[in-house]
């Protein structure tokens, strides 16, 4: 700056030999008077302000913009487990249809007709946990289980079962308000919509699969599919397992919606490759 102050006349060629000194004097006098030392001083000091700013801000954005990612993916995940519900859903519904063409009676048991409120409505009619605790058993406890109720129901004097009637059938099947059909349609409408963003949901997967037992969805079990009353074999994985099975079937493969469990448990047995 002190330099161009100087070097202006000599430019334009308005100077005098003798009036350099009285040049430099007054540009030397200006350069190192109190106030443009402060501005110079103002410049550095917003200089410092401004690179404290950007590394303070930058890392924090670094942080924001990683937490919105795992957000997203979490919420994607999310959307993955519910293809799971309407699989069941579907597969409730197009069981109790089922039952109801072949003409076969209906016990009025609670548990029997909440086993597919449940599945297809999304919420309870009763507040046993007794299926879910099942989970926690082995295979062989759970058939000892299924092999003691259905000795107690048909050993029953006390309390014979009471069957349901054609019209408490049909009141029943209206109060669940869904067909095979529109069940089925929810559920590859909503595999075809994360299909659009296919990628993203790979990544997300990719990115849970990497984090092995570490991962949230490592451990427990989940039923994979619908469970008929009274049944002692019940299909189950691990979450992470699931999240393969969904990644390999629906989203490499482009499969309209989810394998049967005998297709999942060869896959599983064989290492996660297609036999």
């Amino acid at each position: 700056m002190l330099l161009f102050l100087i070097f202006i006349p000599l430019f334009t060629g308005n100077y005098e030999v003798r009036n350099i000194s009285k040049l430099f004097q007054s540009t030397w006098a200006l350069a190192t008077s109190p106030k443009y030392l402060l501005k110079i001083k103002n410049v550095m000091q917003m200089k410092k302000i401004f690179i404290l700013f950007s590394l303070c801000v930058l890392p924090s954005a670094f942080v924001h913009s990683q937490t919105e990612v795992e957000s997203d993916c979490k919420s994607n995940v999310e959307n993955i487990f519910k293809v799971r519900t309407l699989k069941i859903r579907y597969e409730a519904v197009q069981y109790l249809y089922k039952e109801i063409e072949e003409k076969r009676k209906f016990p009025k048991e609670y548990i029997y007709l909440n086993n597919y409120f449940q599945e297809i409505k999304g919420f309870s009619m009763d507040s046993s946990e007794e299926m879910l605790n099942l989970l926690k058993t082995s295979q062989e406890e759970r058939d000892k289980y299924f092999e003691q109720k259905r000795d107690s129901i048909s050993r029953s004097e006390r309390a014979p079962l009471k069957w349901m009637s054609e019209e408490e059938m049909n009141r029943f099947v209206e109060l669940l308000n869904c067909t095979p059909k529109e069940a089925l349609k929810e559920y590859e409408n909503f595999i075809q919509n994360i299909k659009l963003e296919k990628e993203i949901y790979l990544k997300c997967i990719d990115a849970e699969i990497a984090k092995g037992d570490l991962s949230e969805y490592a451990n427990n079990d989940m039923i994979y599919g619908y469970l008929p009353f009274m049944q002692s074999f019940i299909p189950i994985m691990t979450p992470l397992n699931y999240l393969k099975v969904f990644k390999e079937f629906i989203l490499k493969d482009d499969e309209d919606v989810l394998p049967d469990y005998t297709r999942v448990r060869a896959y599983l047995k064989c290492g996660f490759k297609i036999p």
